[in-house]
């Protein structure tokens, strides 16, 4: 299976430390699947705050591990949240979103789950 994700910057800026980031990777299997979870809801509820949030939030992981195939989708995201929550508030109605929003959505929850897994397996990080 193709490598998803590098730590090539990581172990570049952390002096090699491979203790470290084996940690960094532990955070990731704890905290993006949750993330992601949560980024399909909002985008299901229509709730381009959180779509926003939760995609700014993923962003400095995605880059942190390189997972090229993310960087500028999860910025589409976000930038696409940020637009439509204005447009929220401006309007005061519920504006939907662009149709391909969701498949945006469903590839990031897919390649998250797919690098965790392949963090879990190479940190040999348990469930």
């Amino acid at each position: 299976m193709e490598k998803l994700y590098s730590t090539e910057s990581i172990l570049r800026s952390h002096g090699n430390d491979t203790d470290f980031v084996k940690y960094i990777a532990e955070l990731f299997v704890e905290h993006l699947p949750e993330m992601a979870t949560e980024l399909k809801k909002a985008s299901q509820k229509q709730d381009w705050y959180h779509l926003h949030f939760y995609a700014h939030k993923m962003k400095a992981s995605i880059d942190l591990f390189s997972i090229d195939s993310l960087k500028d989708l999860i910025r589409h995201l976000e930038i696409e949240g940020k637009t439509l929550f204005k447009e929220v508030e401006a309007k005061g109605i519920t504006v939907p979103a662009p149709q391909s929003l969701n498949k945006d959505v469903e590839d990031v929850v897919k390649v998250i789950h797919a690098c965790t897994l392949q963090l879990k397996q190479d940190f040999a990080i348990a469930n």
